[in-house]
This record gives structure tokens, C-alpha cells and sequence, in this order.
């Protein structure tokens, strides 16, 4: 929040940013699993948009709600710039792989998922 300040909802774009990279996560997971048994069939885009809401609900309830957030940023108010380097390197290195394994899974499962 020092660096954006409230004007620009951290709550909501934390939220919303954090359930994107578990939605894509379980998502990876799921085109795995279906790779692997060789599922026929296709995968319905409400089914897709019911596990986003689902998702989005959960994360809400976990850190929106009661102010939960807050606490989580006084865990990390006092991180030394190194920890913070650190943490912000391990952060890009996890968004970075989360999107090339959710795409790069799509691509290898040669199949469509979602049509």
C-alpha cells in the first residue's frame, strides 16, 4: 500500500491478482490430469467461470473480509530491503512460471480445452 496507496484498491487487486495465479495453477493441474487419463470430451466454459467465482469467493473470505489483509501487511512491515528483494524476486520467478506452465500445458496437451 506505500507504493500505490489506496486510490488504486490494493485489497481488490490483491484479491483479484492472487486468484488469477491459483486459478491458473489448478487450471495447469486440471489439463495434466486430463492429458494423462486421455479424458474425451470438452470442458464447458461455465464450468471454468463456476471455479473462478468459486476461487474468487474463497480468497475474499480468506483475506478481504474482517480486514484479514491488514494483518498480512504488518507481518511484512518491517522486512529488511534484502528480504524484500528476495521476496519480490521469488514473486516475478512464480508469476513468471505460472503463466509458461498454464500456457506451455495447453500447448503440449495438443487438445482444445475450452472450445
Amino acid at each position: 500500500m506505500r507504493l500505490f496507496g489506496e486510490s488504486n484498491h490494493p485489497k481488490s487487486v490483491a484479491i483479484f491478482g492472487a486468484t488469477s495465479l491459483v486459478f491458473m495453477n489448478v487450471f495447469t493441474i486440471f489439463v495434466w490430469v486430463r492429458y494423462a487419463l486421455e479424458w474425451p470430451g470438452r470442458v464447458e466454459p461455465l464450468f471454468v467461470g463456476s471455479l473462478l467465482a468459486v476461487l474468487l469467493s474463497i480468497s475474499y473470505f480468506i483475506f478481504g473480509r474482517n480486514q484479514q489483509f491488514l494483518q498480512l501487511l504488518a507481518r511484512f512491515e518491517d522486512e529488511s530491503e534484502m528480504k524484500r528483494r528476495t521476496g519480490v524476486f521469488v514473486f516475478w520467478l512464480y508469476f513468471i512460471s505460472t503463466y509458461a506452465l498454464c500456457f506451455g500445458s495447453i500447448a503440449v496437451s495438443h487438445r482444445h480445452i475450452i472450445c
